[in-house]
């Protein structure tokens, strides 16, 4: 009988035992996860508070300023033109025109009247809190005008005789191409098509380069 006790006894210490381990080994296990839950949210909290506390970079007139100067003088805008000229001349004697001494020269032309901007003179303005870029332009000018020398076609419509006593020098000729050159840069500058086109393109140019920056690109002036 006392055999018998002692048997039920260990039974009941080794039961008693397992369970303590068990218990033991949940509550270990639920400090384990408990730990990896406080990490989660710190490094939750981290990410969080570095995302709100990052800074902002904002854009500086230093900026804008340097990438359109890179840019240069440029033009934005080409007129072309073209027409023909004649240069006239012949003897007289007591206000009579001498037969067969009439020289004349004829100018076929081609040319074009370029305008454009020097982007140094360009002003800009940043909006940091808008996000925008705002950019004064000057008026439009003249970058480059005149005849296209391969373009450039000179006939003679003249005698032996006139040729020898009237002659029409390169001088005078090239006289006549300029004044050409006047008269149509004049024309030109008189059009609102070559500043307005100039202004369209530039507008068109400096939204481009300036894309990078992600600001909305106003214009004034």
């Amino acid at each position: 009988m006392r055999k018998i006790l002692t048997i039920i006894l260990s039974i009941t210490m080794v039961a008693v035992a397992t369970c303590g381990v068990i218990k033991y080994r949940a509550n270990a296990a639920m400090d384990v996860a408990d730990e990896v839950a406080d990490n989660t949210k710190d490094l939750a909290t981290a990410i969080v508070s570095a995302a709100s506390t990052k800074e902002i970079v904002n854009v500086t007139n230093v900026e804008v300023k340097h990438e359109l100067q890179e840019i240069g003088e440029i033009s934005t805008y080409e007129l072309k033109y073209e027409g023909t000229d004649e240069i006239n001349s012949h003897k007289e004697k007591i206000g009579v025109k001498l037969p067969g001494s009439t020289y004349q020269i004829n100018i076929a032309y081609k040319g074009t009247v370029k305008a454009g901007y020097d982007f140094e003179e360009v002003e800009v303005t940043v909006d940091n809190e808008n996000k925008e870029i705002t950019v004064k332009l000057p008026e439009a000018k003249i970058i480059q005008s005149g005849v296209d020398n391969k373009n450039l076609k000179i006939t003679e419509k003249t005698s032996f005789i006139s040729k020898a006593i009237n002659p029409i020098g390169a001088g005078t000729v090239s006289n006549r191409i300029k004044l050409i050159e006047n008269q149509e840069l004049d024309k030109a500058i008189n059009q609102d098509e070559i500043k307005t086109k100039a202004r369209e393109n530039a507008e068109q140019l400096i939204k481009e380069v300036l894309t990078s920056f992600e600001y909305e690109v106003v214009f004034e002036g």
